[in-house]
Parts: structure tokens; C-alpha cells; sequence
């Protein structure tokens, strides 16, 4: 089914934080997903019962372009540096896709949880975002289309409450 959903990962921004910062997010027409290179961070949403926590490595997916809010790990805000990688997911005729529907507004997939595939392609596309490599946008895309269907997988093999294409 990946193979036939046609659907377009683009990598849209690459950001650095360090010290107190705040990413506030509205409702997007898209699915969305941040990848964190370095440090840490707190994710926040109404899709979600808790605050989710990352770490390096670490890849939140909202699939249906949910509302959230990004900050540092710490409650105050630390001076550790914290990067991020974010795309967005374009599902052909979005609302009736079936990968959509059968997604959680939110999933999360940890890297010391993962497997040694897709730690190596999230550090890959950390390594190109860094780098200044002709094509690098080319290339993130790519990668990042790979890394979502990882996550897909990932959270397949783990989802307890599964619906729609997984049940």
C-alpha cells in the first residue's frame, strides 16, 4: 500500500534552537513530522493525552496536521542545542486516504526503540541536512520518504488500538 499511496514527503525546514525557544504550529492541510537531530525537545497537542518527550534521533508524526507545540526538554529551557528536522506528508485526496484513516493523529517512534535501519537513515539525514551537498533537498526528501515508511511499519508492528488498514 505505500508503494500505491503516492504520496509526497517534502522536507520544508531545517531548524537550530538553543536556550528558551517556542514552535507553535496551527492545524495544516497536511500531515507533518519532526525529526530531532540533536538534543531534545517536548512535544505538545490536544491529539495527545501527555506531553511526548524526544530525544536525538526520535521522529513525532501527526498524519493529519494536528495543532501542536514544540519547546526544549527542560522545564526552563536549557542552553543545550536542539535541531530539528520537519517535512510534511501530502496524501493524495487526504481525508479518504486510507494510510490517513488508519493513522493516529499523533504516533511517535523512538530511536533506542527502532531498529538499526532506521537509526541509520535518521542519522543519514541528519549528516545531509548538515552538509552542503548539491541536490541535498533532493536527497532529504528522498530519505525522509523512506524514514516515514519506516515509521509506518514501526508503528504497525507496535500499535495496541489498530483500525482501518491495520486491524
Amino acid at each position: 500500500l505505500l508503494l500505491q499511496s503516492n504520496l509526497r514527503v517534502d522536507i520544508v525546514a531545517e531548524l537550530q534552537y538553543c536556550g528558551s525557544w517556542f514552535l507553535d504550529e496551527p492545524r495544516y492541510d497536511c500531515g507533518l513530522f519532526h525529526l530531532v537531530g540533536e538534543g531534545a525537545c517536548r512535544v505538545e497537542s490536544r491529539a495527545i493525552d501527555q506531553p511526548l518527550q524526544l530525544e536525538a534521533g526520535d521522529l513525532v508524526v501527526l498524519p493529519h496536521g494536528d495543532p501542536h507545540c514544540l519547546r526544549p526538554a527542560g522545564a526552563s529551557g536549557t542552553e543545550e542545542g536542539t535541531s530539528l528536522i520537519c517535512g510534511e506528508l501530502h496524501f493524495p485526496a487526504h481525508a479518504r486516504h486510507p494510510l490517513s484513516h488508519a493513522l493516529p493523529p499523533c504516533f511517535a517512534v523512538r530511536s533506542r526503540d527502532a531498529g538499526g535501519t532506521f537509526r541509520q537513515l535518521a542519522s543519514m539525514m541528519v549528516e545531509v541536512s548538515q552538509s552542503k551537498l548539491a541536490g541535498r533537498q533532493v536527497l532529504l526528501n528522498k530519505l525522509a520518504d523512506t524514514l516515514f515508511a519506516l515509521a509506518v511499519c514501526d508503528y504497525a508492528s507496535r500499535a495496541a488500538d489498530r483500525h482501518g488498514l491495520f486491524a
